[in-house]
């Protein structure tokens, strides 16, 4: 038999695993880091407050905070007291907004939570997964491998005259005083610009299988420098 405390659990770590996939997969937050923390504790004033999850959207010194409340009930529904402890949270985590998720709400709470403009209420429901049929034309992706060609043109020269071919492996490039090795900065470019193009790849109408995904871009560089790595002493000679 599960305990009160086991369902609760479960309800919060199916928010978080939700939570995770909607930060990791929006558009709107591509690139921005972020952080979900369950259990957290937070003291303000002298006074201990626990939240459920945790949630921290962007860099340091400018971050979104968004908080949890999840209440796995099933004797009772969630009345009007719980916004009000729940809102003083919202408060206390300088939250930008508060989801407090349960399955059900007395009017007097939703009534409740509607005075805090900050606070929405989000109904859980909980159902069988060994009788919950996939949704209608389910499907998934799953990256394949990539294979890149790089053209390499002078500055100056507006895109007509293409450098020669370049040995990749072992090369380093200075760019913006800092030395790097080519290959890297070319995986980290071809995994970007995979991870882009794969975001807004239909495959709704797509037959199962491995299909092509083309994609371009193009980067200008205003001064970088390339250099051999030479075997022995790990000096460096520069190359034009």
């Amino acid at each position: 038999m599960t305990t009160p405390a086991e369902k609760g659990h479960a309800l919060e770590i199916a928010v978080q695993t939700i939570e995770t996939v909607i930060l990791a997969s929006s558009p709107a937050l591509r690139g921005q880091p972020f952080k979900i923390e369950r259990r957290k504790t937070i003291i303000v004033g002298g006074v201990h407050h626990e939240i459920d999850i945790y949630v921290k959207v962007g860099v340091p010194g400018y971050e979104s905070i968004f908080i949890f409340e999840c209440k796995n009930w099933d004797a009772k529904s969630v009345n009007k007291n719980e916004p009000i402890v729940f809102s003083e949270k919202i408060k206390a985590a300088v939250a930008q907004r508060g989801y407090f998720v349960a399955k059900e709400f007395t009017k007097d709470a939703l009534a409740q939570s509607a005075q805090d403009p900050r606070m929405t209420t989000l109904i859980a429901t909980e159902y069988d997964s060994t009788n919950v049929p996939p949704p209608h034309a389910f499907h998934f992706t799953a990256p394949a491998s990539a294979k890149c060609s790089t053209t390499f043109r002078l500055a100056g020269t507006e895109g007509t005259k293409i450098i020669g071919a370049i040995l990749v492996s072992g090369a380093i490039i200075r760019l913006r005083g800092v030395d790097l090795l080519l290959a890297d900065y070319m995986n980290a470019w071809v995994e970007k610009l995979y991870a882009e193009r794969l975001l807004y790849f239909s495959t709704v109408d797509l037959a199962d299988g491995v299909r092509p995904m083309p994609a371009a871009d193009e980067r200008r560089v205003r001064r970088w420098r390339m250099c051999d790595r030479r075997q022995g002493d790990g000096s460096r000679a520069p190359r034009r």
